[in-house]
């Protein structure tokens, strides 16, 4: 199924391609289709797919049925983000457009989180949307051997443009193909971030040298909405380092004005996804972290002289291995080639440009003074990992590799080439599995008795956080690139942080979860108290929370605050969350016996409808995580939300019947949406309108 959709996008992109922008013969373009059949083609080919599903297998309660589907070992445990993260949020994205929301909110983990401003859902990659067409499991392998695809074709394209002949041309684009950051990374938002360098440098290229901008701001949008904020910083920086090169030859100043105005139309078009992202971002512990300590700290401080010692030994001698995966390895050949590259085309301006582009990003791999040191020190820089400018080394020395094979005679330029493919195969190609689609998240008895009117949760590592989004499942832990910083403040009252995994739930007995509306667990042994078994399937049972409180309630007192940290003191002494709830509010302090009343929740979309019968005024405290972009309304009639208990919601009801509806619609998406929607039309009225002029 991949392969059908595979096949006819590529070809068609070729054609348009070779017909508009830059001539590719058959041949290369039948090259160009198959290299990434190296790295993905024994999934790719067999219907089979190349999500690492495999890793949820290693936990309960899929564990017991890992020699149901053929399930050994894990191909890659490295691949665990994107079991964890990638593909549930594309599962999450999938749900809400089936049912009819655009995909603003993923209910599945962490009591509701963000999901389009989160980023790397991708949402709005147009690719992403090609693929729903297809099966998740499939979807995956499509869009992995499509980011392939972009690498090796857009470098190439690009290699041709500086001259190179076409087999040079496909050495450089199987070595940034297959380098080792593409080839790992290529499953991730960021991944695709990257493989849309190569057309960078060709728009601004041709944006200097013909002064045309459109290709330029194309390339803007497709790296913006891939999904990796920090990649789109380097993307560009890198952009903008060559567009600087190639005016100071051309000596005009047009090209800049023009390059600014492609990077303002790429802004503008593209505002609906980053007006809620610069929104959610400081509401984030991540933001905090890089910008309160990660920033404010010496290079000399965060670097660590074993692991840049493991990355050079990884960039440079065939075979290593480690935990880490930064590397800008692009194998022994091509770097031999690089070599001779240099040394062919030493006077030309090109090859010391790239050279200087490789350095650089080595420099920042490694870490080594002084490239690393002056990134850190820079604006935006100081909050990023700039260690991933690997990619830009390995796209550097790639293109190096391509100047000496343009040297050679037409048999040892394929020696040349048949040599990196063989080596790139071996040392990157086999970094994602190919998997029975059977074994891609089946659904099995005891995760098929769990009720979808509630939360639910898992003890210890079993059933991996965000895994149950691929059930439907809504799950109070979560595993976040942009974690609610509020959220993360009471962990300590029902789960256990994970520096760089999901919130562990070490204990069920916590009250906090209740609060939560906990009603599941999976587990082994034996129900905690205030839990009963209900399922059972291969020793792992289904417990169900007697103690559980609605999504929805009126909590009998509420105390009021107006410090953040004086709730979470008075929470973490707390053992009871139905008795007392804490309200934030500039109004007024102190505590009081709230309003009686009944509340019946329903979900419908992004939205909670609530039916509430309030004796007298009161608070109904709704356990959703309290993201900036909640709106309330009573009757109809939009009333200010607050913070509860921290990190969730509160609205105050008037006394008798009421509708309260709580809708999560931030203003920065429908002013984003608006600005991208209104600079669209105006694009297309400007392109009529030259149309109409130049046939009079």
């Amino acid at each position: 199924m991949a392969l059908a959709l595979y096949l006819p996008v590529t070809l068609i992109l070729l054609a348009l391609w070779s017909r508009k922008v830059q001539r590719v013969s058959v041949a290369a373009a039948i090259a160009l289709v198959a290299l990434p059949l190296l790295p993905v083609g024994r999934a790719l080919l067999t219907g089979r797919t190349a999500a690492p599903a495999d890793i949820s297998y290693m936990e309960h309660p899929l564990r017991e049925y890992a020699r149901d589907y053929g399930v050994e070992t894990p191909h890659n445990i490295l691949l665990s983000d994107l079991h964890a993260q990638i593909i549930p949020w594309q599962k999450a994205v999938r749900y809400s457009l089936a049912n009819g929301e655009w995909p603003l909110w993923n209910p599945f983990i962490l009591c509701g989180d963000v999901l389009a401003a989160a980023a790397q859902p991708a949402v709005y990659d147009p690719w992403q949307w090609l693929a729903m067409l297809l099966p998740l499991d499939q979807a995956f392998t499509f869009g992995l051997a499509l980011t392939f695809f972009f690498s090796g074709f857009f470098t190439f394209a690009f290699a041709r443009a500086l001259g190179v002949r076409e087999i040079g041309a496909l050495v450089a684009a199987t070595g940034f193909l297959l380098c080792g950051m593409m080839a790992f990374f290529a499953g991730w938002p960021l991944g695709r971030s990257w493989s849309y360098l190569p057309l960078v440098f060709f728009a601004t290229r041709r944006l200097v040298r013909e002064e045309k901008g459109g290709l330029l701001a194309t390339a803007f949008v497709l790296v913006i909405v891939s999904g990796h904020p920090e990649s789109v910083l380097h993307v560009v920086a890198c952009g903008a380092a060559y567009g600087l090169f190639e005016v100071a030859r051309v000596r005009r100043a047009k090209p800049l004005a023009l390059a600014i105005g492609a990077g303002v139309i790429a802004l503008l078009l593209t505002a609906v996804y980053l007006l809620p992202f610069a929104e959610a971002a400081p509401q984030t512990l991540e933001h905090h972290i890089r910008s309160e300590l990660y920033s404010r700290t010496s290079y000399d401080d965060l670097a660590r002289p074993h692991v840049r010692a493991e990355r050079i030994a990884r960039t440079f001698v065939p075979g290593v291995r480690h935990q880490d995966p930064l590397a800008a390895r692009v194998g022994p050949v091509v770097v031999v080639l690089a070599l001779i590259g240099l040394v062919v085309r030493r006077r030309d301006a090109d090859a010391w440009f790239f050279l200087g582009l490789a350095l650089v990003g080595l420099g920042a791999t490694f870490g080594s003074w002084p490239v690393a040191h002056a990134l850190h020190a820079l604006p935006l820089f100081d909050i990023t990992i700039n260690e991933r400018l690997a990619f830009a080394a390995a796209f550097a020395m790639s293109l190096l590799a391509a100047f000496a094979v343009d040297a050679f005679a037409h048999k040892p330029a394929l020696l040349a080439l048949a040599l990196v493919m063989a080596e790139r195969t071996y040392d990157d190609g086999g970094v994602y599995p190919a998997l029975p689609r059977d074994a891609f998240f089946p659904r099995i008895p005891l995760i098929a008795a769990i009720p979808r009117d509630a939360r639910m949760t898992a003890w210890s590592f079993a059933f991996t956080g965000n895994n149950p989004t691929m059930y439907a499942l809504e799950d109070v832990r979560g595993y976040q690139a942009m974690t609610n910083r509020r959220l993360y403040e009471t962990y300590p009252l029902w789960s256990t942080y994970q520096r760089a995994f999901f919130n562990r739930v070490d204990d069920l007995t916590k009250p906090f979860l209740s609060f939560l509306n906990v009603r599941y667990a999976i587990s082994k042994g034996e129900p905690p108290e205030g839990w009963r078994t209900i399922a059972e399937d291969r020793g792992i049972r289904l417990f169900e929370n007697t103690r559980e409180l609605p999504r929805a309630f009126v909590p009998p007192h509420v105390q009021y605050e107006k410090e953040p940290a004086k709730v979470l003191e008075a929470m973490l002494q707390a053992t009871d969350f139905f008795e007392r709830a804490w309200i934030e509010t500039d109004a007024a302090e102190g505590f009081l016996v709230n309003g009686r009343g009944h509340v019946a929740v329903r979900r419908s979309g992004l939205a909670y409808e609530l039916d509430a019968s309030m004796e007298k005024a009161g608070w109904v405290v709704v356990s959703a995580t309290a993201w900036k972009g909640w709106r309330a309304y009573v009757d109809d009639r939009r009333v200010q939300v607050h913070n509860a208990n921290h990190a969730f919601l509160g609205v105050y009801v008037p006394e008798g019947k009421h509708r309260v509806t709580l809708r999560y619609l931030p203003e920065s998406f429908t002013c984003g949406r608006t600005i991208s929607v209104a600079t669209a039309v105006l694009l297309v009225l400007a392109r009529l309108r030259r149309r109409i002029t130049r046939q009079r």
